[in-house]
Order: C-alpha cells, then structure tokens, then sequence
C-alpha cells in the first residue's frame, strides 16, 4: 500500500475531479476517473510517489469513509487535463514522462492501465492484488450512504444486504439520462425481455435473488412491471462527470455502485461496443464473477 502523507522526500500526484474541463465539454464519468486513479496507483508504485485525491472538488467524495488519501490541495500546482482526444497511447505516455520527471504533479485522467506485451495500452484488464486492495479500502460509503444503502435493501428490494444477490445492469446510454421517455423503447425493451426470460428461466430452480440496475428509468420500471420478481429501485439517474446534477443523484449513483460491488454476479448489458466500465471496473476490483445478458 501507498504510504501516508509521512515523508517529505516522496513526490506527490494528486487525482483532481474537476467540475469544469479547458479541453471536453464533460469530465470523465466515475469509471473513467476510477480507470485512470488505478494507472496513477501503479504508476506512484513503480516511481515511489504518493497518490492522494483532491476531496474539495467533486462532491462524492462527501459520501465516501475519510481517508488520509482525502485531502484538501494547497499546492497551488496547476491541474492538468491528460485526457482525450489525446490518444489513450499519447496518454499513457504523457503520464509516464510526468512521474519520470520526479516532481509532483496534478491532473485529472481516465487513463488506461492494462498494457500488453509490445507496450501498447487497452481499456480494462486484470488488476493486480495490491491495486484492488487499495481501492476496496479506498471506496467505502460513509455512515450516512450506507445507512441508506441499508433503507434501500430493506424498503425497496426486500432483501437482506447479507445475503447473496445477483444485479442486471443495463447500460442503455446518456440520453436516457437526460430524456427518460423520450424514446421509443420498444424494439430495444422486447430484446431485453427475452434474453432476462431466459436468464430468469435458467436459475428459476436456484432461488436466486435478482436486483435491476438500469440508466433508463422507463426501461427499469417496465421490466420490473413484466418480470416482478426482478428487484427494481426507481432512482436518480446521473452521469457523475457531468455537473447538472443534485445530491441525491449523486448518492443514487453511488448507491448504484455499492449494490454492484456486494453482488454475488454482475450480467452486464450495454449498447456500446465497449462494455459498461460502471460495472466492469466494479467486478474487476471486487473479485464479483461478470457474464454477459446477450449470452443467454
């Protein structure tokens, strides 16, 4: 593990969350941030920095457990934006020569973390014990968060937190964000129908518990209204990069990932070529077992 903030003869990288970019209209979304805070762990591991995260600038981190990574930047150092359209390469490769230089830096990335053998970069990947030890520590829900993640599972889903539950996530894009109804769902909401039949279906005699977690609001409550032993929370929806939000889409969301992180299985489905980070990442630092909805 890093250490703390002990020794003045160590370099810092501070993780910044910013609410307003000079170079994308959008910050990174949380996986993206996320993404890029577990390159920046490897990087101070093999450099010998500190990473810690600026807690003022992005308000999850009030729902989050203090940690001494937390904290309040005085530095006065400039945040840098290493982010697209750069090319996550260029990336990779701007990051490395900034921890090379051996000063202390800030920024704000949703870099890539995983490199194959040539050295060439690509999106998700295994995550080495110690990264996913660190961010297990890192991401846990303060006592409020938790206590409604608590109300959550008692009112709404009915079902001890305790217990093993498997989550559906359906990542059905941004604009069901903004515009829950719309759209006409009805093509994309008879796909989903059949392959959760065959899913339900399959594990009918295995008594497991499903939760449904959807960015489309309307999709969510229709599914949950055709298959009512799915458990269907009608929340918030917001994309945590983008700064028109309230609190309680902020904790909704969080909430969000909390349930995916204490699942038993994630069966993911996205309409991106890439699957959903949300709750890839999710599994990939968690040790949860990931399948893919069109499998079945």
């Amino acid at each position: 593990m890093l250490r703390e903030k002990t020794d003045d003869h160590n370099p810092i990288v501070i993780h910044s969350y910013l609410s307003t970019l000079k170079t994308i209209p959008k910050s990174p979304g949380f996986a993206d941030f996320l993404r890029g805070s577990i390159t920046l762990y490897q990087y101070s591991k093999k450099y010998d920095y500190i990473l810690y995260f600026d807690k003022d600038i992005h308000p999850i981190f009030k729902y989050l457990k203090p940690k001494p990574y937390f904290i309040t930047d005085d530095s006065n150092m400039e945040v840098q934006e290493i982010l697209p359209p750069n090319s996550y390469q260029n990336i990779d490769k701007m990051i490395c020569d900034q921890f090379e230089s051996g000063k202390s830096f800030s920024l704000i990335t949703n870099a890539f973390y995983s490199k194959d053998s040539d050295g060439n970069v690509f999106n998700f990947g295994p995550i080495y014990y110690e990264t996913k030890t660190f961010f297990k520590n890192l991401l846990q829900p303060n006592f409020l968060l938790e206590n409604k993640l608590f109300i959550v599972f008692d009112r709404y889903y009915n079902i001890n937190p305790n217990t093993d539950y498997k989550v559906i996530h359906l990542r059905l894009g941004d604009h069901y964000i903004y515009s829950q109804n719309n759209f006409d769902n009805s093509e994309l909401l008879l796909l989903l129908k059949n392959k959760i039949y065959n899913l339900l279906n399959l594990e009918k005699n295995l008594d497991s518990k499903f939760i449904l977690i959807t960015d489309c609001d309307q999709i969510g409550n229709a599914l949950k209204n055709i298959y009512p032993t799915l458990e269907y929370w009608s929340n918030s929806k917001t994309h945590l990069g983008d700064f028109k939000k309230i609190n309680c889409d902020i904790s909704d969301t969080l909430i969000d990932f909390f349930i995916l992180s204490r699942a038993k299985e994630i069966v993911i489905f996205s309409i991106y070529e890439v699957a959903s980070g949300f709750s890839t990442l999710t599994s990939l630092i968690f040790d949860i077992k990931k399948s893919n909805l069109m499998d079945y």
